[in-house]
């Protein structure tokens, strides 16, 4: 509450007054103090100086949590009676010692001086009597919640006064996580790799024996998540008590905002049986929100198509095709690709596309591959196939063909300006 934007009580008019207690500015709450004949007091009787309106009975404070009580505070050491701090002691020092003044506690019809029962500090507090008795708990249990709470007058007064400021536009669930997210930086970087990440190859047993101690079981240490991973956790760990609830908004909101008959989102395709939408305008206006670097080169990428594959390098491919030769196992590549061609799974051979700068020849030494067949429509890619060898379980050579972008060349045909984080095996 902007206090400076009140001069009046919001109910009366009247004028505000304030007070100084130390450093602490306190507002005085103008209003009809109780007369004691109003409380119920159960057969007990406010003091004299009480009852009359010339002291007043202090706030309730919370009890000492075991009978074994509790320490005088520092500040009121020597500044009690005898009597007071005899109270105090036989009380077996459940509160602090200015409870035990003789006007702040109560008297029987023998002279008896008694603490305020629950039901006559619920009274002091308007609070209904026996409020705090409906929680089922012990009668310490019910004075510490009365010390721990407001005087239900008092806090009535200031949410009165809150309520008359203007509000201001509320801010959704969705907006407060994308600030939350946003305001702190993201690293999406691989865990930490322990060092040595391997003891290596080639040791003798007392090069192993050495490096051994330096290496630690992933069991025995905690586990080294990735930078992002664990700030994921921090937010849910400190709002694990609300998670609930901002997963249902979250979700509310985002119905709202794209529901399931959006107009901004095609269906997509390759997707015979269950049919779902890509909800670009949302999720790129999320990425907005966080402060994703990228959004627009990938608000580019998701309207125009994405790049795939980068410049090409002519010189790089011309040499290559200029150097053909066969290999140890080249015939048997090719006797492979035949046989394939043959049931279907290929087509082959096929003449070079006209942009092609290379020609492809037939194979007329082996039947039904003697002439070269038109290349399918569109662009028409290459790779170089290399053999896998392998040995079977009666030890005879187990030849399989492979084409791999590092062996095929494809990694300098084709040049690429990004590099994305890298997640080894290591890493997993």
């Amino acid at each position: 509450v902007d206090w400076t934007r009140f001069q009046v009580e919001p109910d009366d008019g009247a004028p505000l007054e304030w007070a100084k207690k130390g450093r602490w500015e306190r507002l005085r709450l103008a209003s009809a103090r109780p007369s004691a004949d109003t409380f119920d007091l159960g057969g007990l009787a406010f003091h004299p100086a009480v009852a009359a309106g010339r002291r007043l009975m202090p706030c309730a404070t919370t009890p000492a949590p075991t009978d074994e009580g509790r320490p005088k505070p520092r500040a009121t050491r020597r500044k009690t009676s005898k009597d007071t701090d005899a109270r105090w002691s036989d009380g077996k020092r459940q509160y602090a010692p200015w409870h035990y003044q003789i006007e702040a506690m109560l008297q029987d019809s023998q002279g008896v001086l008694h603490l305020p029962t629950a039901e006559i500090k619920e009274q002091l507090h308007g609070i209904p009597t026996g409020y705090t008795a409906q929680a089922g708990v012990d009668d310490r249990t019910r004075h510490r919640m009365i010390g721990n709470g407001w005087h239900w007058g008092v806090a009535g007064r200031i949410l009165g006064f809150a309520r008359r400021l203007p509000a201001s536009p509320r801010t959704s669930t969705l907006q407060w996580l994308t600030q939350a997210w946003a305001g702190r930086p993201w690293d999406f970087s691989p865990p930490p790799r322990p060092s040595p990440p391997v003891l290596g190859e080639g040791l003798d047993m007392g090069q192993h024996w050495a490096s051994a101690p330096l290496m630690q079981h992933s069991l025995a240490r905690r586990p080294e998540l990735e930078p992002a991973l664990s700030a994921v956790l921090h937010l849910r760990r400190q709002w694990r008590h609300d998670l609930c609830r901002i997963r249902r908004e979250v979700v509310a909101e985002l119905l709202t905002t794209h529901g399931p008959g959006s107009r901004n989102c095609r269906p997509m395709s390759g997707l015979p049986i269950r049919s779902r939408t890509a909800p670009g305008p949302t999720f790129l206006g999320l990425l907005r929100d966080l402060g994703y670097p990228a959004t627009a080169d990938l608000e580019e990428d998701l309207r125009l198509g994405f790049d795939m594959l980068g410049p090409e390098n002519p010189p790089y491919v011309a040499a290559k095709c200029s150097r053909g030769r066969s290999g140890v196992h080249t015939a048997a590549l090719l006797e492979e690709l035949v046989q394939e061609a043959r049931l279907g799974r290929v087509t082959g051979p096929c003449a070079a596309p006209d942009h092609w700068s290379v020609a492809t020849s037939a194979l007329p030494w082996t039947a039904d591959m003697h002439t070269l067949r038109q290349p399918p429509l569109g662009d028409c890619f290459a790779a170089l196939s290399f053999a896998i060898c392998q040995v079977d379980e009666n030890g005879d050579l187990k030849l399989r063909r492979g084409e791999d972008w590092r062996r095929s060349g494809h990694n300098a045909t084709m040049s690429a300006g990004d590099v994305p984080t890298h997640h080894f095996l290591g890493d997993i």
